[in-house]
């Protein structure tokens, strides 16, 4: 038992928990251990430590063995496929970089959505140096983007990735201009879907929980918008014109004109 444990610096994998006597009562639930570091840390600072109420402790789960996320996601992947969704499990980077690339050929055109999944593989870069036409509205001028968001939808293939993914199989996003969205499920040949561990949540109301209290924060602050959620890590439902919720999306079953595919990466990566 630590008085300040984040002294010594935190863990994704850490589950956090507090107690008083001997009572204890967990605030970070199991599918909530995923959740941003500073998100945690400053969560369990502002509403327990700085209090001097309680004291923090933690259990390390090892969630590359670990039964109880080795569960969830084979329940995933069974009910993804239940929903005629072609998903697969990877249990390291190189084993899914490996993949995407083998259903890539050379002379697709490759378009991404705006993802920090797909930024922190360096997918880019290696379709790029291998020889594959690339759209990404990113890596462009202002003036190019409206241009590369179009032509994405003509894609070949589609390289994205999701707020959330529930344990029965929905995918659950929240855009702002609605291209990423977009072209999930319509224009082009094919969708690679990469989804982190981190993103898996027991339901529809979970997902939406994580995706305006974790994911739209941390996008709000990389793109350096002045809205609420920036820094108070929650939504508002604020009418600001920097707002970035616009438009929900739940895909439930497999879209009829896309070779849909989902890969879960045994990895915590992207919001």
């Amino acid at each position: 038992m630590l008085k300040n444990p984040f002294k010594r610096g935190i863990g994704n994998r850490d589950l956090i928990e507090v107690t008083r006597g001997i009572t204890t009562k967990q605030i970070i639930t199991k599918s909530d251990i995923f959740c941003n570091t500073n998100f945690v840390k400053n969560f369990v600072e502002n509403n327990y430590l700085n209090k001097g109420k309680y004291n923090i402790i933690y259990r390390v789960y090892n969630f590359k063995e670990g039964a109880f996320t080795m569960d969830r996601v084979h329940k995933v992947i069974e009910n993804l496929k239940k929903r005629k969704i072609n998903a697969k499990f990877f249990k390291d980077r190189q084993e899914l970089i490996d993949e995407i690339i083998r259903e890539i050929d050379i002379q697709d055109l490759v378009a991404i959505g705006g993802s920090m999944t797909i930024e922190q593989l360096n997918i880019y870069d290696k379709l790029l140096d291998r020889g594959n036409n690339v759209l990404w509205h990113w890596k462009v001028s202002n003036d190019e983007k409206m241009n590369v968001l179009r032509k994405a939808i003509f894609s070949d293939v589609y390289l994205t990735s999701t707020n959330a993914l529930t344990e029965d199989g929905k995918i659950v996003n929240i855009d702002g201009v609605g291209n990423r969205v977009a072209s999930m499920f319509f224009g082009p040949k094919k969708v690679i879907m990469v989804c982190g561990i981190n993103k898996i949540c027991k339901d529809y109301d979970e997902a939406i929980k994580r995706i305006k209290e974790i994911a739209c924060p941390q996008n709000a602050r990389r793109l350096q918008r002045n809205v609420p959620c920036a820094k108070l890590d929650k939504c508002m439902d604020c009418t600001s014109s920097e707002r970035m919720c616009m438009v929900t999306s739940i895909i439930q079953m497999c879209p009829p004109l896309i070779d849909f595919k989902v890969y879960i990466l045994n990895e915590e990566i992207g919001y």
